[in-house]
């Protein structure tokens, strides 16, 4: 293995001088088909990911707006190392066979879970990341009709397959996908759902389509961050980057918080967060409004994930948690809003 990533790092006129086993990577192993730890003979240390056929089209055009992002000033948004060998193709190498990526190892600090929902400096960084990546993706229209990006036409352009409008993701169309899908292969599952579904569709499932979109990390929750003791030092995981309801990665944050500690909601970290957008003023009074439905429904991807997994105990969980943020919505209504 160690001869072909030799090989492959050539795409970036790096020398291997050890392949490093021994560090531990941060996010999901399965974003990417396989990733190591690489270290040069400058003893500089880079992440090399082999990413599947089908991927490589996405992940050239999100390494294309991480390293305008990058270039914009936000530097959390950890951009991908071009190859000198292939100018109108620098940011995904074919090598041996196989699509390889190459970005910096960024250090970090474990998170100490779940105290860390506690955490009031924490809901302030997160807080200032949000500001950041919404107003360094501007000026762009948040018309549902016409959501592309101003970043330039080498960025992003109507005929983009992975972010023009018929991509714009739907939480609404995944949630009836889901639920027709638990109703054939669970149907004892599908009967806890209704009530939830009901709930959501007293309002939220039609006016989903009519909420404000922006450009969106797609899988933020603090998990897909590495810190530092006082800060963040990188955002990772950006394979679900696209154009959603300008409130996503907040109702996905909140969600991925309280599954941690209900009480997290209504104390120091949420405060924070909540604090910071608001004085910003980067989302509308009705995004704010349906901030608690929204997390609701972003709670069955999760369960989506767990039912993929045959995971019981968190299957469960999940449905708990469900009930509870639904049982509870009056008040952190009220509360975010």
């Amino acid at each position: 293995m160690s001869q072909l990533i030799s090989i492959v790092l050539q795409a970036w006129k790096i020398d291997l001088y050890a392949v490093r086993d021994d560090i531990n990577i941060a996010g999901s192993p399965e974003r990417c088909e396989e990733r190591f730890v690489v270290e040069d003979k400058d003893h500089r240390l880079f992440i090399l990911e082999r990413i599947a056929s089908g991927a490589v089209a996405r992940r050239r055009q999100i390494a294309i707006i991480l390293d305008s992002l990058n270039k914009g000033g936000l530097a959390q948004a950890l951009s991908y190392i071009p190859s000198q060998n292939d100018p109108l193709s620098p940011y995904v190498v074919c090598k041996q066979g196989a699509f390889w990526q190459l970005s910096s190892y960024i250090s970090g600090i474990s998170l100490n879970r779940p105290q860390y929902v506690f955490d009031h400096w924490r809901g302030r960084e997160m807080s200032d990341f949000l500001i950041a990546l919404r107003r360094r993706s501007f000026p762009f229209n948040t018309k549902k009709e016409d959501h592309l990006p101003m970043m330039g036409p080498h960025i992003i352009k109507s005929g983009n397959t992975c972010f023009n409008e018929n991509s714009l993701f739907s939480i609404v169309a995944y949630i009836n996908d889901l639920s027709e899908t638990i109703t054939r292969r669970e149907p004892g599952l599908i009967c806890r759902i209704e009530p939830v579904l009901e709930f959501l569709g007293r309002e939220f499932m039609q006016i989903h389509d009519t909420l404000p979109v922006a450009l969106c990390h797609g899988d933020f929750h603090p998990l897909n961050i590495i810190w530092s003791e006082n800060g963040i030092n990188a955002v990772i995981d950006w394979e679900f980057m696209g154009y959603k309801p300008e409130i996503y990665d907040l109702a996905n944050l909140l969600g991925c918080l309280g599954i941690e500690d209900p009480r997290s909601l209504d104390h120091d970290l949420v405060e924070a967060l909540i604090t910071g957008l608001k004085s910003a003023d980067i989302f509308s009074c009705e995004s704010w409004y349906y901030l608690v439905e929204f997390m609701i429904a972003m709670r069955f991807a999760w369960l989506s994930e767990w039912l993929r997994k045959n995971d019981r105990e968190m299957i469960d969980l999940e449905m708990d948690y469900l009930y509870l943020l639904m049982d509870n919505a009056s008040d952190l209504k009220q509360l975010y809003s």
